[in-house]
């Protein structure tokens, strides 16, 4: 069952106005102190709340299944059922003191006026209407009444991106959905006199996994907004400007929607974007956020050689290793979503040969070094001097660098190129750990011939 598209948006909240999750957690704990003003506190948009009868009727369930459905999902509005024996319920219930013996529900502003309430739940274009014809306004319109005002604020406009792009994904979702069509995707008032009823349904992809495609007209009612922001967002090259840890709006604002793959006019839009964020790429080819932007791109079906998008460069001098990690784990996770390693495995073998000459010349100068330290206490040092730098490096262990390549070869049928890799491993430092998870990862490609082999070791 999806995930309602408010719920989805918490993470947004939560860096948008800190204390929100703590504030719902409160309902959920049953924090007595919570007050009304305070439920109300976070949503200047508005909330639909509700209180169950004296004989546990709740109208929660169908109040959700309004706000799920269109028009009134536009509103993109959270409905909270509230309790009265509680702090918040009690105060709710004295607005318009109302009895607590019928089940109750209220469209509330943030000024804990009420626009609307009935003691049955309310239907999709109930809710749809009695919102237009208040003073409340959506999450989305501040922000764009906002940006009209900032048009250079660039948080505002992350802001933006996110809330348009919860709603497009899930119309998507319902549009798409086994029981659903065009025809579920009911006029908002908010467009230029276009009618979504009025667009064929979606179509079925029949081959393989392609994925279903909405049809032109329908893509521009639920993409168009979106896709304009999200190219003005890449083009003028706001997404860079990311916080070091990823935290914020502008990172999250920067990937391309999960269901792009979707929306043809998006598949458009990431394939005529994928050299600007390549471009970046190479300018700084160590940035993660830069490379989870690249693969949104990839995965609305943008095409790029994962082995050219470095093509050229060359590694900072004295680089440990080359590609950076944040590109292998690109790299990985774009092969893996597409099932096709043919260009990722050599770059994970250079990886790996290039750990391993480095691990060998480390060892080289700590055999010298201890050699010299023998010598030094009159011993033969030269004699039998054993160093494994892969014990304190880690390399003697499993680790995914590891476990990616051996994944690679195998899903491509090199065999006995994987076993010699894990030779090359097991030959250093010898752990049944290592063996046992090796084993794992051939049985999960349906290798069984290395799952037997491998596994014998770990005994």
């Amino acid at each position: 069952m999806p995930v309602p598209s408010r719920f989805r948006t918490l993470a947004l909240a939560l860096f948008v106005v800190p204390g929100c999750l703590s504030a719902q957690t409160y309902i959920t704990a049953g924090d007595n102190r919570l007050s009304l003003r305070q439920v109300l506190r976070f949503h200047p948009e508005g909330m639909v709340l509700s209180l169950p009868g004296a004989q546990g009727k709740s109208l929660s369930a169908a109040i959700d299944t309004a706000l799920e459905a269109e028009p009134a999902l536009a509103l993109q509005l959270t409905g909270q059922e509230l309790d009265s024996g509680l702090k918040a319920g009690r105060e709710f219930l004295r607005l318009r003191g109302w009895s607590a013996d019928l089940p109750h529900w209220a469209l509330v502003g943030p000024d804990q006026r009420i626009y609307a309430e009935g003691t049955a739940a309310p239907t999709s274009t109930q809710l749809f209407e009695a919102y237009q014809q208040s003073p409340l306004h959506t999450r989305a319109q501040v922000l764009r009444d906002f940006l009209k005002v900032n048009s250079d604020h660039l948080e505002g406009l992350a802001r933006l991106i996110l809330e348009t792009r919860a709603l497009a994904e899930r119309r998507t979702e319902l549009a798409l959905g086994p029981k659903s069509s065009a025809d579920a995707l009911e006029p908002t008032g908010a467009k230029e006199g276009t009618d979504p009823t009025k667009a064929p349904p979606p179509t079925k992809a029949s081959e393989g996994n392609a994925p279903a495609l909405l049809l032109e007209e329908l893509d521009a009612s639920i993409w168009g907004e979106y896709a304009a922001l999200y190219q003005r967002f890449i083009r003028e090259g706001i997404w860079l400007d990311a916080a070091l840890d990823g935290a914020g709006p502008i990172p999250l604002a920067g990937e391309l929607s999960s269901s792009a793959e979707h929306s043809p006019g998006l598949r458009a839009l990431a394939s005529q974007l994928l050299p600007t964020i390549e471009e970046q790429l190479r300018h700084h080819p160590s940035n993660e956020h830069r490379w989870q932007v690249w693969m949104s791109l990839r995965a609305a079906g943008a095409t790029s050689r994962p082995s050219q998008v470095l093509a050229g460069l060359r590694p900072l001098p004295g680089a440990l290793r080359w590609p950076p990690a944040a590109a292998l784990v690109a790299f990985v996770e774009d092969a893996r979503q597409r099932g096709d390693w043919r260009e990722v495995e050599p770059i994970l073998q250079a990886s790996f040969d290039q750990t391993l000459e480095l691990l060998r010349a480390m060892e080289s100068a700590a055999r010298e070094d201890a050699n010299q330290g023998a010598q030094a206490l009159g011993s033969n040092g030269s004699a039998g001097m054993q160093v494994q730098m892969g014990t304190y490096f880690g390399f003697g262990g499993w680790n995914s660098d590891v476990a990616d390549l051996l994944e690679a070869k195998m899903r491509l049928g090199k065999l006995e190129e994987a076993d010699k890799v894990f030779q090359a491993l097991w030959s250093r430092v010898s752990k049944p750990a290592t063996a046992s998870s090796a084993a794992a990862l051939a049985r999960a490609c349906g290798v069984d011939s290395l799952a037997q082999k491998w596994g014998q070791l770990a005994r």
